[in-house]
């Protein structure tokens, strides 16, 4: 598991910070609760949304358009390993462009 990046890792490295000061300023405890949630929601809400990322698959496919990666790695995860290399066998090919993924 990586650790967060983007926004979420700056939520993340803030979170604590941002509870100390509210303590060190007597901020109402109710404030810091609903605080604490917001933060837990958009976490979660951010964590949920990233695509799986199996270990398998090569770094290229996670340059693709989300739609179609996000299909790729649904049917990889769905349908037998014959199958999936009948369908998308041509797309281990990284040196032919194919935008066509989310067609089929």
């Amino acid at each position: 598991m990586e650790p967060p990046t983007g926004f979420q890792g700056l939520i993340s490295w803030l979170f604590l910070p941002a509870v100390a000061a509210g303590m060190y300023f007597n901020v109402p405890g109710e404030y810091l609760y609903i605080g604490a949630g917001l933060f837990t929601i958009v976490f979660c809400i951010i964590e949920m949304d990233k695509p799986d990322k199996p270990h398998n698959f090569e770094p290229q496919i996670y340059n693709m358009e989300r739609g179609a990666r996000d299909k790729l790695i649904a049917d990889y995860n769905t349908m037998d390993i014959w199958d999936f290399n009948e369908k998308y066998g041509e797309l281990w090919d990284f040196t032919l462009k194919n935008d066509a993924i989310a067609k089929r």
